[in-house]
């Protein structure tokens, strides 16, 4: 997570101080990479460290970032806006730095939930705990308490399961209109607001 972090904010400083469309396009692509890794991290993050029964709360309030600060950034984007539109992007560059070296603070987790107890190495000494080593690759809690062993799973058959997955697979369509439709709201919103509704830039 932080290295995803430092290059998001790198990246977004870099927008600030672009000066053509392709330093600008260049710098974004690296500020979704940074997003990405970290959004791809920080959900498995949360869910080694959290209690079990606080697991679903931490990630909502993780995953209610999203629309809050993309609703708050029209409003801050529009005051930052009077100074300069490099403001916006030097504002959140510079305050995120102090949290990609906060991430050098937290507590490196590997292999499932710190909730649960991994086979230590003086269990795996005998061929019985051996052989239950290589069958799981951890051991974590669930939501009732009781250690529950998670198996080793193989890349394609656990891409086929999902790909298999009528349930995922339309959560995930219908999640990706619902994407597809915001960014464009999102995108021409203001120009529709100005130009038709007559409202202001605030």
């Amino acid at each position: 997570m932080f290295i995803g972090l430092v290059i998001w904010s790198l990246a977004t400083i870099g927008c600030a101080m672009s000066h053509d469309f392709w330093t600008l396009a260049v710098t974004r692509l690296f500020v979704g990479i940074g997003e990405a890794s970290f959004c791809g991290i920080a959900p498995t993050f949360i869910d080694d460290n959290a209690p079990p029964a606080s697991r679903t709360r931490w990630l909502s309030v993780f995953y209610s970032a999203i629309p809050v600060g993309a609703a708050m950034g029209y409003l801050v984007g529009g005051i930052l806006a009077d100074l300069s539109w490099r403001t916006a992007f030097w504002t959140e560059g510079v305050a995120m730095i102090p949290f990609s070296l906060m991430c050098l603070l937290l507590p490196q987790v590997g292999g499932g939930s710190k909730h649960g107890q991994d086979t230590s190495p003086e269990q795996c000494q005998s061929p019985k705990s051996m052989s239950q080593a290589s069958k799981a690759s951890s051991v974590r809690v669930d939501s009732s308490g009781k250690n529950v062993a998670l198996p080793k799973v193989d890349f394609f058959p656990a891409l086929r399961a999902i790909l298999t997955n009528p349930l995922f697979m339309l959560c995930s369509f219908g999640y990706s209109c619902y994407t597809f439709t915001l960014g464009g709201v999102a995108f021409w919103g203001p120009t529709y607001a100005q130009n038709v509704l007559g409202m202001d830039s605030f």
